[in-house]
């Protein structure tokens, strides 16, 4: 990797710190599984009874996670976060059981 400076010129300390950055940068990003562990608090409104049941069903699997989520923005037959994320872990196990065609007959 050449960095340059504005003048155009080689720059061979810019390559030391333009890699310093990217290992700075990537320490600094977070993950996919802490994105989705985060969307997950956040739409089960940060109650922590309601995170547990849902992490009893997804543990750190970011394709539940998300369903999760979908499925209990659907539920609004059920009243409290934790009555809603409930109703919403058993639409998520039937909605896998027919996308992973465990539920044919």
């Amino acid at each position: 990797m050449a960095v340059t400076t504005a003048s155009g010129q080689a720059n061979p300390r810019g390559v030391a710190n333009a890699a310093t950055n990217q290992l700075q940068r990537g320490i600094m990003e977070i993950t996919a599984l802490q994105t989705a562990q985060l969307d997950l608090l956040q739409t089960l409104q940060y109650d922590t009874a309601a995170v547990k049941e849902a992490k009893a069903f997804t543990g750190d699997d970011v394709f539940k996670m998300r369903l999760l989520i979908q499925q209990y923005n659907r539920v609004h037959t059920e009243n409290g976060v934790v009555a809603r994320t409930t109703k919403a872990v058993q639409e998520s196990v039937e909605s896998l059981a027919v996308l992973n065609g465990e539920d044919e007959k």
